[in-house]
C-alpha cells in the first residue's frame, strides 16, 4: 500500500521541507560554530536534521519544538544491552517484566503515540475536500484507519536514522561546499609533520593551502574513492573497516572537512539546494 507513497514524484515533493531543516542547520548550528570556533558532533546535528525532515515530512510535526517528544524519541533509539536483548531471546513475556529500562522505553514508546493520534485527530478535524497533502499521513489517511496510520509512522519513526546521516556525510564528502581551504602564508619558517613521521620545510612566504576535493577523494584514505558508498559512515561496516585499514586505525576526522573554513558561512548558505538536493531520485 505504502510503495505509491515513494514514488519519485511523491518524494520531489518533499524537497522543501529538506531544504528549509537544512537552511535552519546552517543558520544555527553551523553558524554557531563558526562564530564560537567550537568543534561540533556532525553525527549528532545531521541525526538532529534528519528527525526534523522525518517528523515533518512524516506527520507534519516538528521535534525541535517538542523537547518531551524528541526525548521519548531519543530514549526509543538507544540500543539494547546484549543482556536485554538474550532477555528478549529467551525469557518468555520478557517485554512485561519491571525492568526500568523496558519501563522507560514503554513510557517513550506511549508518548510517541499519543503525538502521532493528536496529529491525527487535528487533521481529520482540519481537513477539507481542498486540502492538497503536506505530508505522508495526508496519503495515508484516506485509505487507512487512525490505528493504521499510527502504525505505520511509528515504523518510520522507529527506524534508524543513522542510514540518512551516512547518506548525507557520503554527499559531502563527495560533493563538499568548498574544494579547499582559506590559504595561509607563514611569517617565518617552519616544518610541517607528515603522517609518515617526517616533516616538509616550509619557508617564510610560501602560500600553503589544502585541497579538501583531494583530500575527500584520496585512494589512501577512502576505498573506492570516487565511488557513492554511505555504509563508509557506518561504524562496524565492512566499508567503515576497509577506510579505517587504509588509515592505519585513524578515524575519519582529519580525513574529512565538509565544512571547514571561516569564510565557509558564505558558501553555507548555498549548500541546501543543491547539495541536499541531490539526495532525492530524480524522474
Amino acid at each position: 500500500m505504502l510503495n505509491q507513497l515513494f514514488s519519485s514524484s511523491q518524494i520531489k515533493s518533499f524537497i522543501p521541507i529538506l531544504e528549509a531543516q537544512a537552511r535552519y542547520t546552517c543558520d544555527t548550528i553551523f553558524a554557531r560554530a563558526v562564530s564560537s570556533k567550537e568543534p561540533i558532533n556532525l553525527y549528532t546535528a545531521f541525526s538532529d536534521l534528519t528527525l526534523r525532515v522525518i517528523g515533518l515530512a512524516g506527520f507534519g510535526f516538528n521535534f525541535e519544538d517538542h523537547p518531551e517528544a524528541h526525548q521519548a524519541y531519543q530514549m526509543i533509539q538507544q540500543e539494547l544491552s546484549l543482556l536485554t536483548i538474550l532477555g528478549l531471546a529467551l525469557i518468555p513475556g520478557y517485554v512485561n517484566l519491571p525492568i526500568p529500562a523496558y519501563i522507560r522505553r514503554r513510557k517513550a514508546q506511549a508518548i510517541l503515540r499519543r503525538v502521532i493520534n493528536a496529529v491525527i485527530e487535528q487533521k481529520l478535524a482540519q481537513k477539507t475536500a481542498d486540502d492538497k497533502p503536506k505530508d505522508l499521513l495526508d496519503l495515508i489517511l484516506p485509505n487507512s484507519t487512525t490505528r493504521e496510520a499510527i502504525i505505520h509512522n511509528m515504523t518510520f519513526l522507529s527506524a534508524d536514522h543513522k542510514t540518512s546521516s551516512a547518506v548525507i556525510q557520503e554527499t559531502l564528502r563527495l560533493n563538499g561546499v568548498t574544494h579547499t581551504l582559506l590559504p595561509r602564508i607563514p611569517i617565518k619558517y617552519d616544518h610541517v609533520p607528515m603522517l609518515d613521521g617526517s616533516s616538509v620545510f616550509i619557508p617564510a612566504g610560501t602560500t600553503v593551502a589544502v585541497n579538501l576535493a583531494a583530500l575527500h577523494r584520496h585512494p589512501k584514505h577512502w576505498t573506492s574513492a570516487d565511488s557513492l558508498i554511505p555504509e563508509r559512515f557506518l561504524e562496524g561496516t565492512p566499508e567503515w573497516d576497509a577506510d579505517l585499514k587504509l588509515r592505519d586505525g585513524k578515524p575519519h576526522a582529519f580525513y574529512y572537512i565538509p565544512l571547514a573554513s571561516e569564510a565557509q558561512i558564505a558558501s553555507v548558505s548555498g549548500l541546501p539546494s543543491p547539495r541536499f538536493k541531490s539526495l532525492w531520485p530524480r524522474s
